[in-house]
């Protein structure tokens, strides 16, 4: 007779089942109540199914046509999805991947935290051709894919497999620094075995065997890691109810426990393979060929409402950390995350703990899993890497207290302290990083009578590499972008309309700098000319709105508009708010802390006393000031915009066109801080 583990693992070799004691007979589950899930069986083999996004993808060989299988006697195995009602229970499903699924077989699969990568089973097969090794015999290896627009892209081999054996069923764990998998590679204990491979930069480590507490001298497969520290497998060696059968084993609490067989009724006298959980454990799903299915492997869905038996589940979350730029506010794609468990002892010092596993040159000794202390200035692999807009996903225990470092080539390190019990709302964590080779250059676009260019085109060219950013204004004629230390660059403005001008600044000696401001003023082409000139009796000087002191309140500003920020004021030449005169800023702090949707624009103005050079770069960072004001209030960085406009819109007729001098309240009044309300909430 033919292996079922042969069959069902698609493994490409003839093994015989052990026989092995039966498990005493008992209802282990009492409370678990479990289901054919009818609506995604076929009459062939459904088993392997994995959490994604809304629903679950898993592996069929449903296919009536097709190429077919000679040993199986069935089409191929293909990867399908179907979505999950309100109650958990799948729906119809339909083909996952057309770039993935191909004419050999593919599955199991399992993907990252944020679904952004997947890694699969699939069989020896680049570029279209088959491999095989020195026996000629089809092996199976373990492969990744990104999610791309339309479908999974970048289809990689991962560097552990080998055609002279398989490597097959990957788990990643959640927090995508391992993945578990089964293999019958030389140095195991038996036929196939679980082993890890931890990930190390880019790439991956040597896998290492999960030793005799988990694997036998029989067959071990399916393995599923669960955010409870929980290792679920299949195995035919382990004392159990029939052939395969459902074990579970802690790793969470820094060495190997026994492994436990999962009793009725997830198991039965026939095959059961390829569970998984939910994150609290109270549903999930797992395979059978158990008498009353409907096809040769049948998937069945079970709900656990007191746990499963001899699993303890601790109190998680899944916390969303967001990396972005504190110049930009944009997100910083492939920031590395590491996360440290932080404990505090009754001394008062701290501690912060890693994960791993412990190796040993004995290779008869258990495998253990170890946590360790960090040392001073010591680093480990990325516990999460941000993607999707810089964002990075962890699964962290309400309980515990962690450190979050983030670092990213071109950026300072950031650490942050995070309790995830203190997150009441459970909100994104956010990390700005400040770029340490770059500066910031800000720009205003305008024409010759001083009205903001919304749309203009402005490149930037870099005279070291000569690399060309494109970028645009925005309603306000403002830009902002981050240069490169110690280059000259070359900035152009051009709007159909108008004739093109250029700047040249230099980041070669900037003593002190920390940023740049541009003014970039397009005369009209002779085209328009006519028209332009008239438009200068229209240049728009409005005076808006003052709101003083114990005035700014959620109820009488609108999304859209703009007023002055009354009681900020700046001395002449001075970027600092003074000393007591930031009433209003206190106000927009408390009122944007009321409201956690709204974002603003901050935007400084100046006198026109000085250079227009000068006076753009104090309203800059006049701007900037007041953004550091309400970041030190408690309101996030990436909810506030920045812009200077220096001398470049007075209020009133005080422009220094006239010979005869302003007024200091004129001067004053031009120096001031406008808000706009871009988005509010409620």
């Amino acid at each position: 007779m033919k292996s079922r583990f042969y069959i069902l693992l698609v493994i490409f070799s003839v093994a015989l089942l052990a026989e092995r004691p039966a498990a005493q007979d008992g209802q282990l589950n009492a409370s678990v109540r479990l289901q054919n899930a009818t609506a995604i069986n076929s009459e062939g083999y459904d088993f392997s199914p994995a959490f994604y996004k809304d629903g679950l993808v898993f592996v069929s060989s449903r296919r009536k046509n097709g190429p077919v299988d000679e040993q199986l006697g069935e089409t191929f195995f293909e990867l399908f999805y179907a979505r999950l009602d309100p109650n958990g229970e799948p729906l119809r499903p339909s083909s996952f991947s057309l770039r993935v699924n191909s004419k050999v077989h593919e599955g199991p699969v399992t993907f990252n935290a944020d679904n952004s990568v997947m890694y699969f089973t699939r069989n020896n097969f680049i570029k279209g051709v088959q491999g095989a090794d020195s026996d000629q015999k089809v092996r199976m290896k373990i492969y990744q894919a990104a999610q791309g627009m339309m479908d999974w892209d970048d289809v990689q081999e991962l560097p552990f497999n080998s055609n002279e054996y398989d490597c097959r069923h990957p788990s990643i764990s959640p927090d995508g620094r391992m993945i578990y998998f089964s293999s019958d590679m030389p140095g195991g204990k038996g036929g196939f075995d679980i082993w890890v491979v931890l990930r190390q930069g880019d790439g991956w480590s040597d896998p290492i065997n999960m030793g005799g507490k988990i694997n036998t001298p029989d067959n071990e497969g399916f393995p599923f890691m669960h955010n409870s520290g929980t290792l679920f497998f299949s195995s035919n060696g382990h004392e159990g109810y029939g052939r395969l059968d459902l074990f579970m084993i802690d790793l969470a609490g820094g060495y190997f426990g026994e492994a436990i067989n999962l009793g009725k009724p997830f198991n039965s006298e026939r095959d059961d393979l390829g569970i998984v959980l939910n994150a609290d454990g109270t549903q999930g799903y797992f395979a059978s060929n158990r008498p009353g299915g409907f096809g040769k492997d049948d998937i069945y869905f079970f709900e656990a409402p007191d746990g499963i038996q001899g699993v303890e589940f601790p109190d998680l979350t899944t916390a969303t950390v967001s990396v972005y730029s504190d110049y930009t506010g944009r997100g910083i794609d492939g920031a590395a995350l590491r996360v440290y468990e932080r404990v505090v002892d009754e001394q008062g010092e701290e501690t912060l703990y890693k994960l791993g596993i412990a190796e040993s040159d004995d290779e008869a000794a258990p495998l253990r899993l170890r946590r360790e202390a960090i040392k001073s200035g010591e680093t480990s692999e990325p516990t999460a890497i941000t993607s999707n807009g810089g964002k990075a996903y962890v699964t962290l225990d309400l309980s515990k207290q962690y450190v979050l470092l983030v670092d990213k080539a071109g950026f300072a390190s950031e650490q942050v302290p995070y309790t995830p019990a203190d997150n009441t709302y459970n909100r994104p964590v956010e990390v700005p990083l400040s770029s340490d080779n770059c500066i910031t250059l800000s720009g205003l676009v305008e024409n010759s009578y001083g009205k903001p260019l919304s749309k203009a085109t402005v490149h930037v060219k870099n005279g070291c590499t000569q690399r060309l950013s494109t970028l645009s204004s925005n309603a306000n004629g403002t830009f902002q972008t981050c240069i490169e230390k110690g280059c000259d660059f070359e900035i152009t403005a051009n709007l159909p309309g108008y004739q093109r001008q250029s700047r040249t600044i230099s980041t070669q000696d900037l003593r002190g700098k920390r940023s740049f401001a541009v003014r970039l003023q397009l005369p009209p082409s002779a085209s328009s000319a006519g028209g332009a000139a008239a438009a200068s009796d229209t240049v728009d000087k409005r005076i808006n709105t003052v709101v003083r002191s114990g005035g700014l309140r959620a109820s009488n500003i609108k999304a859209g508009q703009t007023v002055i920020l009354g009681d900020i004021y700046y001395d002449f030449g001075e970027t600092a708010i003074r000393e007591g005169a930031a009433g209003s800023l206190d106000e927009l702090a408390q009122m944007m802390k009321e409201d956690p949707v709204m974002e603003i624009e901050l935007i400084a103005h100046t006198d026109c006393q000085g250079s227009e050079t000068f006076n753009l770069r104090l309203s800059l960072e006049r701007a900037e000031n007041a953004k550091a004001y309400l970041i030190e209030k408690g309101v996030a960085p990436k909810r506030i915009r920045a812009f200077g406009y220096g001398e470049t819109q007075p209020v009133n007729d005080c422009d220094c066109s006239e010979e005869e001098d302003c007024t200091d309240e004129e001067y004053e009044e031009n120096r001031r801080t406008e808000l706009k309300v871009l988005r509010k909430g409620g």
